[in-house]
């Protein structure tokens, strides 16, 4: 593995473990108001604009606003949502994991489609 891609994941992590925390508190947060799954789409949301942020300047060293590069990574994000959304549905009506603590693994899981959907297509390097 290139030395590059071993730090792009490394910086990828940091601000997955932050946004890991800031999710959860969140989506804690919101558990207490409403429904699971709005809840998981909006702290999906704001998550993903912080991690966007920080991703784009810091792991990706990408500076100046692209719309379509914020199309494509929303795009991705959307692909990592539907399956964490599917995942977190499972946990929690078939293996009836509290939905609080259902989202830890989920979110886990889907920080590694979501780091491929990034690399690959939102911030490919052109």
């Amino acid at each position: 593995m290139k030395k590059e891609t071993l730090i792009e994941i490394l910086k990828y992590g940091v601000i997955g473990v932050v946004n890991l925390f800031l999710y959860n508190g969140i989506y804690w947060a919101m558990c207490l108001i409403t429904y699971y799954p709005v809840a998981f789409f909006a702290s999906f949301i704001i998550t993903n604009a912080n991690g966007y942020f920080w991703n784009k300047n810091w792991t990706y060293k990408m500076h100046g606003f692209n719309f379509y590069e914020l199309l494509r990574y929303y795009a991705a994000y959307l692909v990592s949502f539907f399956i964490q959304l599917g995942i977190l549905a499972v946990f929690i009506n078939f293996l009836h994991i509290d939905e609080k603590f259902a989202s830890i693994p989920t979110t886990i899981l889907g920080a590694g489609i979501s780091f491929i959907g990034q690399r690959t297509f939102a911030f490919k390097k052109r």
